[in-house]
């Protein structure tokens, strides 16, 4: 019986890994087993009703007093594939086995065309037949070991093969190229426009999109929220702008995903820049910082919920950082509401996206991002107004695009600024 078993052990594993796409697992326990003791482990999380698997010859007896143990081994496998769905399927060959349902564990017995419980059939249609004498078992034996090796060397290959696509993927850190690759391309144009049209970078920048509160209150440029965080003039400053974000957007990308973190990234830039729009005058603004604060305030969360802030060294280096941080924005030239609201931001976005936050911290923090979205909307209406004026600045603007052959615009833009200023 035991020569048999063994086969029909082999020849349900042969079924679930080629027709279910099992994957056979290896369990390591502290309980000794006898050497010729038919102990499988097979595993589907994608299977709904039965993701786990467990193929043996034991009585019930045996399964009876196994169930520590096959209740521990099923925590491990649950932990490593993270579901607690479905039940788990004990099958046995042995004559003094029954069918019967206990905790999360489906016991049945298994014997070439005998009948199988409906659930079990729902998800096996073919289960009975799959198992099945033959003469020489040795041999059958020996023949469906050599078609699993093959199979496994085979899905060992296409794994390999896969994992160098995924980590290729996973090296293209979305969150870092995309925003490098539109900062780069626009301090280029700025430079190269510079220089065309004779004109300051300042000008230039202007024209690609920078923070400007005169164009965003006359003329209702809100895009400038969002383009001026990747328009910069300086190459230090767009550098030391990408280094930042390059250290932390593989951080953050692990743990938030690239669509996650590239979402923290724009709401960020939008939010420091609004809050820049509310609480200073007209001045002009350019940089990814309210992008970069965004994305720290969100690792601040993933380091609090992981519990990093219990590790003391990791501890004072996150602090020297703020400290650090708070000081670089209170110098002159530097935007702190730009700062600040960036990194709000990324709190809140960090506590909604993360991982293992509970509901309630989610509901709640989601229900303050709301509230918060409303107060600076309404605020945005209410400090619109401005008391500095650039007119020079506005009139070299309408020059530029008078060279670009666009006279209406510049006519717009002069007329407008002008009439603003004289508050009609």
């Amino acid at each position: 019986m035991s020569n048999k078993a063994s086969l029909w052990a082999l020849q349900l594993i042969k079924y679930f890994m080629i027709s279910k796409e099992y994957l056979q697992v290896s369990v390591v326990s502290n309980f000794k087993a006898e050497k010729r003791e038919i102990d499988y482990w097979l595993v589907n999380e994608k299977n709904p009703y039965f993701p786990i698997i467990h193929i043996s010859n034991d009585n019930d007896l045996t399964r009876n007093g196994k169930y520590q143990l096959l209740a521990a081994t099923v925590n491990k496998i649950r932990t490593l594939i993270r579901s607690e769905a479905g039940l788990v399927l004990d099958i046995s060959f042995n004559e003094d086995s029954t069918d019967y349902l206990f905790a999360d564990v489906q016991y049945i017995r298994l014997h070439p065309n005998i009948d199988v419980l409906e659930p079990v059939v729902e998800s096996f249609p073919e289960i009975s037949t799959i198992i099945y004498d033959v003469e020489n078992v040795d041999e059958e034996k020996r023949k469906i070991e050599r078609e699993l090796t093959v199979r496994s060397i085979q899905k060992a290959k296409k794994a390999k093969e896969e994992r160098k696509k995924l980590n290729l993927k996973e090296s293209m850190c979305l969150s870092f190229l995309l925003p490098a690759v539109i900062s780069i391309a626009v301090f280029i144009g700025i430079r190269v426009f510079a220089i065309v049209y004779e004109t300051s970078l300042l000008n230039s920048a202007i024209i690609f999109g920078a923070y400007y509160k005169a164009y965003i209150t006359i003329f209702h440029q809100i895009y400038r929220f969002v383009t001026a965080g990747f328009v910069h003039t300086s190459f230090f400053h767009l550098l030391f702008n990408l280094m930042a974000l390059f250290d932390m957007a593989f951080i953050a990308e692990k743990y938030y995903g690239k669509n996650k973190t590239l979402l923290i990234l724009f709401i960020a830039v939008i939010v420091g820049n609004v809050c820049i729009f509310i609480g200073n005058g007209n001045i002009i603004a350019v940089g990814l910082s309210g992008g970069l604060f965004g994305i720290f305030g969100a690792l601040i969360v993933m380091f609090a919920l992981k519990g990093y802030f219990k590790i003391p060294t990791f501890r004072r280096q996150i602090f020297r950082t703020i400290y650090m941080n708070v000081i670089i924005s209170l110098m002159p030239g530097i935007s702190l509401l730009g700062h600040l609201g960036g990194f709000i931001t990324g709190i809140m976005l960090g506590m909604i996206f993360a991982k293992n936050s509970s509901l309630s911290l989610r509901i709640n923090t989601l229900i303050c991002s709301i509230i918060i979205a409303v107060v600076l909307g309404y605020m945005s209406f209410t400090y619109k107004d401005f008391n500095d004026f650039y007119a020079g600045t506005d009139y070299e603007i309408s020059q530029l695009y008078q060279k670009m052959n666009l006279d209406e615009i510049a006519k717009k833009y002069i007329t407008e600024t002008q009439n603003y200023y004289k508050g009609e």
